[in-house]
């Protein structure tokens, strides 16, 4: 029977064949694949090589995705990382073309890899911590400035569906699984979304649909990278906020609930000083905020309640599983409750059962 081992061999036996097709038979590895941490809906590794052109970079991340019908991800994710990366943003570029190329029969994605840690994993200093709003909401507000028509063009140009890039696609996920299981709160929280769903922007923002500290790298006093790029949509910058002050909010998951008590006023003050620092460079619209907020947990919140009674979905992947953790749990519930009303019973949370098959949702953006 192969090990994992094997298996790591393997891809990177195939991975050194391909780039040996594109970059010339001499490029050999100086590190082999190392996995690295995150990457939730795909496998991502680190490795470096040599014998290449000279201006192709020596360290470089392989995204490998799931399945075979990921395989537009590579045109997606690569079209807005090269982009923001010619406009000056600190994000990876994907040097390299593997659109229609398979790794064990999967699509992947090469990217360079950029040099710092998480900044998540660095809030045992001082010092970041207390950089850490200004921090965010600095770099946050400059992408924001990135023009989303020409964006908008690029992707619609390499074949993208743009027109599913907005949040409403999201509200679609919720209304098929709140079909599916007919859940009385579920159902109530479908309704609220669509009818004060906001009209969506003539000239929206690129929202990063994703950003908190654990992809922002951070070294030597400075941002080095932006990283993960696959839930981009085009809309109102609140929903981008919204989606980072809930994240934010969670805190670590694996805080016991004495430290995430003791934590809390600190939580609160970085959410407070990041929304302060933004609207310094950007307005906010408290309304659009809330609605966003509520969009992101109810989204979260079907996932989880669509898992655990095996609603037979595309939608129903991924994030399910991880958002159905007591602090997650009670992060999107408390934000529904404070905006709509409606309280999610407590029964739901936590679930014991972990052993559903995940599927995952094959489109670009979440």
């Amino acid at each position: 029977m192969p090990t994992p081992d094997d298996d790591l061999s393997e891809l990177a036996q195939q991975l050194i064949a391909f780039l040996r097709s594109k970059l010339g038979d001499d490029v050999s590895y100086t590190r082999e694949l190392i996995r690295l941490q995150g990457g939730f809906d795909t496998d991502t590794y680190s490795f470096a090589i040599e014998n290449a052109p000279a201006d192709f970079p020596r360290e470089l991340v392989l995204r490998h995705f799931q399945t075979k019908g990921e395989v537009k991800r590579f045109t997606f994710e690569s079209t807005i990382q090269n982009a923001a990366h010619g406009a000056g943003h600190p994000v990876p570029s994907v040097p390299i073309d593997s659109y229609g190329q398979m790794l064990n029969d999967r699509p992947f994605l090469l990217m360079e890899l950029l040099p710092g840690a998480a900044l998540g994993s660095l809030l045992d200093d001082e010092l970041v911590i207390q950089q850490l709003p200004g921090i965010m909401a600095n770099l946050q507000a400059g992408y924001h400035k990135i023009d989303s028509s020409g964006l908008i063009r690029l992707l619609a140009n390499s074949g993208i569906s743009v027109e599913e890039m907005t949040p409403m696609s999201m509200l679609t996920r919720v209304a098929a699984i709140a079909e599916a299981i007919d859940e009385s709160e579920l159902s109530t929280l479908n309704t609220w979304l669509i009818d004060n769903q906001p009209v969506q922007p003539t000239d929206p923002v690129v929202c990063h649909g994703d950003f908190h500290p654990n992809n922002v790298l951070y070294a030597d006093g400075k941002v080095t990278g932006l990283i993960d790029w696959g839930n981009v949509v085009f809309t109102h910058a609140e929903y981008d906020v919204a989606i980072t002050r809930l994240t934010i909010s969670v805190g670590p998951p694996d805080w016991d609930t004495a430290t995430r008590a003791q934590m809390q006023p600190l939580i609160d003050q970085l959410i407070n000083g990041y929304l302060a620092i933004y609207r310094q460079q950007r307005a906010l619209d408290d309304e659009l905020l809330a609605y966003y907020g509520v969009l992101r947990a109810t989204h979260a919140y079907a996932k989880v309640a669509g898992a655990k009674n095996g609603v037979d979905v595309p939608y129903v992947a991924g994030d399910g599983y991880a958002w159905r953790l007591p602090p997650l749990y009670a992060a999107i519930t408390n934000t529904i409750r404070d905006a709509t009303g409606v309280t999610i019973p407590p029964a739901w949370s936590p679930f014991a059962d972990t052993s559903t098959t995940r599927r995952r949702d094959t489109r670009p953006a979440s």
